[in-house]
């Protein structure tokens, strides 16, 4: 049964270029090391503002660092933050929608407050501007504000979960 779901991912031809796609992106950030010598962090390295070319496959920035570096050290960061911001979404939904659930009032009236705000908001560029006001970047914080954002939803469909499981049992006859 699984071999007939891969022919049939694979027989779609958006399918098929999507997951090479992604399998050349990963592939580069895991050879990283092997197909740039540059620092992508480090000022200054280059002439400023370069073109594409052989010795700059993508250009340089203003301040003279490689982009090509940055893009595939950046994959890195990229394909680890997502699933680890992933792990802590459940966790953090979870909590909110069964306390919401179990204790409605304070609790519900806030988880409810972000159930509406934070789904209105386009999730990268609000990450964009909070990391732009955060000292301490990295991987870490990355993570830390994917879960925060985007829980809404499933405490949402959580709490409702709950509070519908609710109404049936408590509808049941005592015995």
């Amino acid at each position: 049964m699984r071999a007939a779901g891969l022919g049939t991912f694979f027989k779609n031809g958006k399918a098929a270029f999507g997951f090479g796609l992604f399998c050349v992106i990963a592939l580069g950030a895991i050879l990283a090391p092997v197909l740039t010598s540059a620092d992508p962090s480090k000022f200054g390295t280059f002439p400023q503002r370069l073109h594409p070319g052989s010795a700059h496959w993508f250009g340089t920035t203003d301040y003279g660092q490689d982009i090509f570096a940055q893009v595939v050290y950046g994959a890195r960061v990229s394909l680890l933050s997502r699933p680890r911001g992933g792990e802590s979404r459940p966790r953090i939904a979870t909590t909110f929608g069964l306390l919401a659930a179990y204790k409605p009032g304070i609790v519900d009236k806030h988880r409810q407050h972000g159930d509406e705000h934070l789904p209105r908001h386009p999730r990268d560029p609000l990450l964009i501007v909070v990391m732009s006001f955060i000292p301490q970047r990295g991987p870490f914080i990355i993570c830390i504000l994917l879960g925060v954002t985007s829980w809404a939803v499933e405490a949402r469909i959580l709490r409702g979960r709950r509070s519908a499981c609710a109404a049936v049992t408590s509808s049941w006859p005592r015995r």
